[in-house]
């Protein structure tokens, strides 16, 4: 290793199985903290799929933590293959930590984000327009939720509804655009 060779004074940390646990989880927790943000960037990000994406990695957070109180590592494959192959002798002090850890990030990701985890479904509709209850739809004047639920009631429109995929029938096909597009004579 880098460290060995170097012969720097944090290699022994290496030896110490209680470390290299905890280095192993901030892996794992790393890389899930990463998949999160990566799938929260992007071209067809809007508020509704980014609360999505946090309201599941919370109730993700809360999995974990049932998993770890059971002194379970499972859902961690970094530390779960070095616990294996290690036969870590206090596997339960370091469950310990990470319900800990776990629940302090639960925690503050609640905080920061209290609405996510209040399923608010008054806006339903925007994704949706043919959800139960149209009128509890917040924010709308009378004369906007009337012309909501006309269109909600449409039961053709709901049949077209439900085979639209955005990609395919929405977006404009710029090949078509381009097709009817007149050559200009230049001068």
């Amino acid at each position: 290793m880098f460290l060995l060779e170097q012969k720097s004074a944090f290699s022994s940390l290496f030896e110490n199985q209680d470390w290299v646990c905890r280095l192993a989880y901030l892996a794992d927790i790393f890389d899930k903290l990463n998949d999160l943000n990566l799938s929260m960037q992007g071209f067809r990000t809007d508020e509704l799929s980014l609360n999505s994406k946090m309201c599941a990695f919370i109730k993700k957070l809360e999995f974990w933590l049932k998993k770890v109180q059971r002194n379970s590592v499972s859902v961690f494959p970094t530390l779960d293959k070095f616990a294996d192959d290690s036969e870590i002798d206090n596997l339960n002090t370091i469950c310990d930590c990470i319900r800990e850890h776990l629940t302090k990030l639960r925690d503050e990701l609640v905080s920061y984000f209290p609405s996510i985890m209040n399923q608010d479904r008054t806006q339903d509709w925007i994704q949706n327009p043919f959800v139960e209850d149209v009128t509890s739809s917040s924010g709308l004047s009378d004369k906007l939720t009337e012309n909501l639920i006309e269109l909600a009631s449409d039961r053709a429109l709901e049949l077209k509804f439900q085979n639209v995929t955005v990609s395919h029938d929405i977006e404009p096909r710029f090949d078509n655009i381009l097709a009817k597009k007149q050559p200009q004579v230049s001068h």
